[in-house]
């Protein structure tokens, strides 16, 4: 997957420059983004190896991403058993999203990583009582708390587990109760040490980026609001607010299903009604609850920005893959058994398990395949391009995202705009940058209707379309304007 991703994504981009401000000792420029991440710490690291940058948040993005079974492999394995486990990695490995989105240049497959990691320890810590599993399961939820943030609610299986483990025990309350009091102590000591030892001459402390915690004030006190008969409660950005639940419903379902993948979400909830009383049990209804507060977190997320991403589930995925391994084991226990009822069938007894993993690895192996990357590579030719025929530092308007990606290849200097933004909007962006070429792509949040809006509001100021054959392959969706006749004949002329 990743020999087919030219191109970087908005979030990538971002990490790099962040790195590329970290390896020359801009702490504050560093940090000022994503404060104690230690993703770009990773990516600057591997970039003084040699690695490209780009290169390096692929390769890393791929290995941290497969080494999500080892801690997967043992917790599931100490929940359940050890053919549970197994599967478990394995539908981990075939999920079809998880493929897709691994080689990213993206804080994800590290948040992966450290998100299983720490549950596994932190399972070990309270059913083993050890201060040494008690102080690393520390460590590494801080730093899956730094990466991103919902690994806070690893606090409520911490809680949880701990107080069930407290209720068990007849002997060693005492090293259990300090254990805890180990677990949440480490993460503070460490952001003090990082802070004196380390940003010491930085100018002021830095803190875990708890940022998204906080939308949840502005999204309950709307709530307070509307049960009040407040009509004026709403965000400051107008046009989010104006989302219905409805339409937020019809963006949360798929998103959710996409995240899950139909067949995980079959699985999972074969396991969870197979499995029900296993479910129930104090030792799995804290993934549980996590679990139902990422929704939750999906949902106010989508209230505060207007749009969601597939990637949010995957915690969700990663914490049910025990059970889904369940359903799995159940179809599969189905499948054997209709084909040992006939009287051949039992001379080979493994081939319908065997036969229903090739299907689940074909059918992981092409949706990953399937995901379409012609925008994201033409965005790298597209740059190019725009270097090649408006020389160094050309200037560019375009959507958020597009923007930044397109500009990074070019060389250029760049001005984005929201997808949802008004051709009014847009045209004041455009008067007051006075770019070289302007971007249109039709999206989900930016349909080809808006981009025919807008560019009717730049024609009366000279704006005309590029003609398609001018540009690089895959752009064919693409409006690229440009406002004078002489910028349209260099565009045919670098095209000769």
């Amino acid at each position: 997957m990743g020999a087919r991703l030219a191109s970087l994504c908005p979030d990538g981009l971002l990490y790099i420059q962040i790195a590329q401000k970290m390896e020359t000792g801009d702490l504050r420029g560093g940090l000022g983004e994503t404060q104690l991440n230690i993703y770009p710490m990773v990516l600057a690291g591997l970039h003084r190896l040699g690695l490209p940058w780009e290169l390096a948040g692929k390769y890393w993005g791929v290995l941290i991403s497969s080494l999500v079974v080892l801690p997967l492999y043992g917790w599931v394995r100490r929940q359940f058993d050890d053919r549970v486990a197994f599967w478990a990695c394995f539908l981990y490995a075939v999920h079809a999203d998880l493929i897709a989105w691994s080689p990213e240049t993206m804080r994800d497959s590290t948040f992966w990583f450290l998100f299983v990691l720490a549950i596994y320890l932190l399972w070990r810590a309270v059913t083993e009582v050890r201060l040494t599993l008690f102080a690393a399961a520390g460590v590494v939820t801080v730093l899956a708390i730094v990466t991103r943030a919902e690994a806070l609610l690893l606090l409520i299986p911490l809680a949880l587990w701990s107080w069930s483990r407290w209720r068990a025990l007849e002997q060693g309350r005492g090293r259990l109760a300090a254990g805890v009091l180990v677990c949440l102590a480490v993460p503070s000591i460490l952001v003090v040490l990082t802070n004196v030892a380390w940003l010491g001459a930085h100018g002021h402390w830095e803190l875990p980026r708890l940022r998204p915690v906080a939308q949840i004030v502005p999204w309950v006190e709307s709530l307070m609001g509307a049960a009040e008969g407040d009509t004026n409660s709403r965000l400051a950005d107008a046009s989010v607010a104006a989302l219905p639940f409805g339409r937020m419903a019809r963006i949360f379902v798929p998103t959710l299903v996409r995240g899950l993948t139909p067949l995980f979400a079959l699985f999972l909830l074969l396991g969870l009604w197979g499995w029900r009383r296993t479910w129930l049990r104090r030792d799995h209804q804290p993934l549980f609850y996590v679990a139902m507060l990422i929704l939750l977190g999906i949902w106010v997320g989508l209230w505060t920005v207007g749009s969601s991403c597939p990637r949010y589930v995957f915690p969700i995925v990663l914490m049910g893959s025990g059970f889904a391994a369940l359903g799995w084991l159940r179809i599969a226990g189905l499948c054997r058994a209709a084909w040992e009822s006939r009287a051949w069938g039992r001379r080979w007894a493994v081939v319908p398990t065997v036969a229903t993993a090739i299907v689940m690895t074909g059918l992981g192996l092409g949706g990953a395949a399937a995901r379409d990357c012609r925008f994201r590579n033409a965005q790298v030719d597209l740059g190019r391009w725009l270097h090649q025929t408006y020389g160094p530092s050309p200037r560019l308007v375009a959507p958020d995202g597009a923007a930044q990606v397109i500009a990074y290849y070019a060389g250029a200097q760049s001005r984005s705009f929201p997808q949802t933004a008004s051709p009014e909007a847009v045209v004041a962006i455009v008067r007051q940058f006075r770019p070289k070429v302007v971007l249109l792509q039709p999206t989900s949040r930016m349909n080809g209707q808006r981009c025919a809006e807008i560019w009717e509001a730049m024609a009366p100021l000279g704006w005309q379309r590029v003609d398609t054959a001018l540009l690089p392959p895959g752009c064919e969706g693409l409006l690229v304007l440009a406002r004078h006749p002489r910028d349209l004949d260099v565009a045919r002329r670098a095209t000769r």
